[in-house]
């Protein structure tokens, strides 16, 4: 039983995850419905120390930027993005430089950073 789940809704898609469980911890999950497809997608983030990073807008209209501190194999680390459907849409070696994602469709993306031991992967929306 989930208990304190966060939902809402952007325009006909709706969302609901995260919360805790009386038997365990809290967790990270995350599903969205979208009325047309009449079924329910969902992702776990994975979470590695020092592969920590946020993403800056979120939602985003135009770019992304990627925020880091703690990474420290900065040049063997791999950053990806992939659409719902798994689909990489942006693929290239970490930097600072902010993505254009003007051209991305509106709808959910993951981006994963991969370091060959590792990897972390957050969603973000575009708008």
């Amino acid at each position: 039983m989930r208990n304190e789940p966060a939902y809402f809704s952007i325009g006909t898609k709706g969302y609901i995850g995260m919360g805790y469980n009386y038997s365990g911890p809290y967790l990270k999950d995350f599903w969205e419905y979208t009325p047309d497809s009449a079924c329910a997608t969902g992702t776990d983030e994975i979470a590695a120390y020092n592969l920590e990073f946020s993403i800056n807008p979120n939602p985003a209209k135009d770019f992304i930027s990627i925020n880091y501190l703690l990474i420290n194999d900065k040049i063997n680390t791999h950053l990806t993005i992939a659409d719902v459907q798994g689909r990489i849409v942006f693929k290239s070696k970490l930097s600072q430089s902010p993505i254009s994602v003007k051209d991305f469709s509106n709808g959910i993306y993951f981006v994963e950073l991969n370091n060959g031991k590792q990897k972390v992967v957050k969603k973000f929306v575009k708008e």
